[in-house]
This record gives C-alpha cells, sequence and structure tokens, in this order.
C-alpha cells in the first residue's frame, strides 16, 4: 500500500472543508510502503476523530446497496442498524480490510465504507461486534471484539438482512446513546428511509421557505436563501456555506461541531443548503472534501440551480403585497413601537389591531422575519445580476426578478427594479423618503426609513438617490 500526503491546490472557490497538508490521502500511488497491519492501526486511530460516528460510514454503505428501509435503535447495551438490499460479500465478510488497500479503480466503495466502521467501532473497546449479512446457505456472521480477532462462520436465522451490531459489557452501557445521536443529525439527505427507534427524519431546510430541492447528474441538494440571523442588510460578503454529503451522510467533524462544509463563490447569489454527492473524495481522516475536479463539477451543478431558488423566491416574495401595505396602517405602527418599547398595558391594543390574521403577535413575528429577510436576499441577489446597469434581457427568471416588488412606495405598495429603471432614463437624482409612510405621498416615491439603499447604488450607478427632508 502507499500513503501520500499533498496539499491539494484551490482552483475555483474556497474551501474551509478540504484536504490538508498534515492529513493525507490514500492514492495507490507514490509516498512510502508499510504493512497492512500497521497500516490497519494507524488507519483506526487516524480517521474519524470521534469514534462514537461509527454509524455514518456504515450508514453510506447499506444507503448505496439499493436498500428499502433502514432501521436503527439500542437497548442498553447494544447499537444495532438492521437494513434490507444487497448483501455484503463473503469475501468481505472473511476479509473485511481488503478493499482498504485495493489500487484498483473499481473497488466496491460499500465494502470500504463498512470496514471503516469496523475499524472505527473498535476504537470504542466493545465487548463484541457482529456483522451479519446474506441469505440462505450463503448467510455468514462476523464476529469481532478487537483488530486482528475477527471469526466468520455460517448463520442461519432465516433472514436476509444485514446487520451491524455493536454490544458493551454494562460499564460501558451509556456508549450508546452518543452513536444514535450523531447518525441521526448526519443522516437527513438519505435516499433511503431511515428510522431511528422508530421515527423517521425530516428533509433538511424543509422548515425554511423558500428553498429549492434538486437532482442532477452530479449530486442533488436543498439549496436556501442565506440564514437571516447570519446576515445584515449592512454587511457585505460574497461566500456561500454548504454543507456536504457523501452518500446521504453528512461529512462529520466532532460531536457539538457545525458539519464539514465547504465556502464557495457564486456570481449571482450567496446561499446556504446542503448538497450530496456519491463521488465525493474524503480526506483520510473523512473529515472534509478533497479539492477535485468532481468538487469543481459538483460547484457548476449547484450554481445552475440558484436561478430557480430565485424564481421561488421572488414568487413567493410577490404574494404578500397586503402585508406589506400593512405595515404603514397605524396598526402595524402601534405593533412596531410596542416591539421597540415593550411597555405593560399595550398588548392589549396590539391584539385588538391585529385581529385581521388572528390576533397572532408570534405569526406577525415571523412573518416580519420572513419578509425583512427574503427581501435584503433578493435586493442583495438582484445587486449581483444587474450589477453596473445590466439588464434582464431574455432570462425568464432575471425578468422575474427585475419585475418583482422589491422595494416599497411611500404608499406602502411594491415598487420594482423596472419601475426605477424606467425613472432613471429620465431624472439623474431620485429622493428616498425616510419619513412616515402616508396616502398623501405620491405613489411612485420610494421610501427607505434607513436612508438611501446601497444595493441601488450598486445596479444604477449614473443615478444619485438622496435623503428627501422636510417640506
Amino acid at each position: 500500500m502507499f500513503f501520500s500526503a499533498r496539499r491539494p491546490k484551490l482552483p475555483g472557490g474556497k474551501q474551509t472543508a478540504v484536504m490538508s497538508a498534515d492529513e493525507g490521502e490514500f492514492t495507490g500511488s507514490g509516498g512510502f510502503r508499510i504493512d497492512a497491519s500497521r497500516a490497519l492501526e494507524k488507519l483506526a486511530a487516524f480517521q474519524l476523530k470521534d469514534p462514537n460516528s461509527f454509524l455514518l460510514p456504515w450508514l453510506r454503505a447499506v444507503n448505496t446497496s439499493s436498500a428499502t428501509r433502514i432501521d436503527v435503535r439500542k437497548t442498553s447495551y447494544t447499537v444495532e442498524v438492521v437494513s434490507d438490499g444487497l448483501p455484503l460479500s463473503r469475501d468481505f465478510l472473511r476479509f473485511p480490510f481488503q478493499e482498504i488497500f485495493s489500487t484498483k479503480d473499481d473497488a466496491d466503495r460499500r465494502h470500504i465504507d463498512a470496514a471503516t466502521a469496523l475499524l472505527t467501532a473498535y476504537r470504542l473497546h466493545p465487548k463484541l461486534i457482529e456483522i451479519i449479512s446474506g441469505s440462505g446457505q450463503e448467510r455468514m456472521r462476523l464476529s469481532a471484539s478487537a483488530l486482528g480477532k475477527e471469526d466468520v462462520a455460517p448463520y442461519s436465522d432465516g433472514k436476509s438482512t444485514t446487520t451491524l451490531r455493536v454490544t458493551w459489557n454494562w460499564l460501558q452501557a451509556a456508549n450508546t446513546g452518543s452513536p444514535l445521536r450523531i447518525a441521526s443529525d448526519s443522516c437527513r439527505m438519505m435516499r433511503t428511509p431511515i428510522y431511528f427507534e422508530g421515527r423517521g427524519l425530516k428533509k433538511p431546510g424543509e422548515d425554511v421557505f423558500p428553498f429549492h430541492p434538486f437532482e442532477s447528474p452530479q449530486c442533488s441538494g436543498i439549496l436556501r436563501p442565506i440564514d437571516p440571523y447570519g446576515y445584515h442588510p449592512h454587511d457585505r460578503f460574497d461566500d456561500s456555506t454548504l454543507e456536504v454529503h457523501r452518500s446521504g451522510v453528512a461529512v462529520f467533524v466532532e460531536e457539538g461541531a457545525s458539519p464539514g462544509s465547504v465556502q464557495w463563490t457564486f456570481p449571482d447569489a450567496i446561499i446556504s443548503g446542503d448538497i450530496d454527492a456519491e463521488r465525493f473524495g474524503l480526506n483520510a481522516s473523512q473529515s472534509a472534501v478533497l479539492n477535485d475536479e468532481h468538487l469543481k463539477e459538483v460547484m457548476a451543478a449547484v450554481g445552475r440551480e440558484i436561478p430557480e431558488l430565485i424564481l421561488k423566491a421572488a414568487a413567493a416574495h410577490a404574494q404578500y403585497p397586503e402585508m406589506s401595505a400593512f405595515l404603514f396602517t397605524p396598526g402595524a405602527k402601534k405593533f412596531l413601537e410596542y416591539c421597540l418599547d415593550d411597555q405593560p398595558g399595550q398588548l392589549k391594543y396590539i391584539n385588538r389591531d391585529l385581529n385581521w390574521i388572528g390576533g397572532s403577535r408570534e405569526l406577525f413575528h415571523q412573518w416580519l422575519d420572513w419578509e425583512v429577510n427574503v427581501a435584503v436576499w433578493l435586493r442583495d441577489s438582484a445587486s449581483r445580476i444587474f450589477a453596473g446597469g445590466k439588464t434582464p434581457g431574455d432570462s425568464p427568471w432575471r425578468q422575474a426578478l427585475w419585475t418583482a416588488p422589491l422595494y416599497l412606495s411611500a404608499t406602502g405598495h411594491g415598487i420594482s427594479l423596472e419601475h426605477i429603471a424606467a425613472r432613471t432614463e429620465k431624472e439623474t437624482e431620485i429622493g428616498i423618503n425616510t419619513f412616515d409612510p402616508s396616502s398623501a405621498l405620491s405613489e411612485g416615491e420610494l421610501w427607505a426609513p434607513f436612508g438611501p439603499d446601497r444595493f441601488l447604488d450598486k445596479i444604477f450607478t449614473k443615478t444619485q438617490f438622496t435623503r428627501l427632508f422636510w417640506p
């Protein structure tokens, strides 16, 4: 076997979860030769920083085995994963680590992941590890308690499922909780239905609207506008952060830390999301995605999906003209004053003014948070796409963004970039009203309580947007 350590080049974007020079990648060429037993000992200690994450490579293996269901459960002393689908081979059960050292391009990735799970579980010093797979006379059980103490024998229980079972003695019973907790936090991108103690998992992003699920030949994923709590209208940065998954399982760093992620710069928008690719290469410690040509192909595929997310966000944003207009009513003004100065006795007035949405202060808070975030995200995206006076041309999604009501008039109605562009053809200076909105003001007058908007300045570079003074 050959082991080499090399620093990856950074050809396109910036990546944070990429391989560093002191970790190393098993490549099959170059480096120095070491014997298999020593290599396994080093590998077991080196990969997957937290040994309680041993279920992750196992779940990658069964997720790519055409399984239709995966069940993960525990007792006081055991952790068990049961799945249907393709069985592990007899050769794997007899020699579980041989494909880790394979230099062949067609090495079975499932067997490598399953062997990695076994090696990692050894570090927890369990009483017994069992792997059962096959059907009929081909059904076998691998039993092991430590590296080098593996035993294989025929097994008959009338089943055809594949099972991983790890058993601890009573002094180690506390070990059974962490593996399930780590796995349940890391498996939300799996295609195969997976159940933890009988309960299924919700896909990431499904509680954030808008979101855009997609599938392409290179990858699948869910894209979202950037986290509202990590973004402020006056911030300026360019990198999107995407959590990365291989074979449906997150690239795991350690419990309590953020999942493995890649930072990348896309020209049209800043996004967040979860990306899953079968061909993601991982470094030797499995804590980062390799920076290779496949990563560039995946990021290019993600970039091609961003227009769909913009379309969905613009369509959702346009559905709320009544909500936007409500911000200019006396009821909304009282509500906002109440939020800023929470004095006793005012809640009854707020509830009275919000009766038309059910008197729900929490609902209004949620909508306001959503509206502010999506509006700012769309404005920021527009400032990147139409920077320097670019126009939408014939592109449907650019046209949708160009005509969306991204701004408000002084009377509480939506104003689009198209409307502002028409004004800039006639005017070199446009006033921004920062005072209390009023129906007596001009319908087309921009309203921005915090003054001129930096996004407009980036799009309409030849127009000066100035704060209006009291008449």
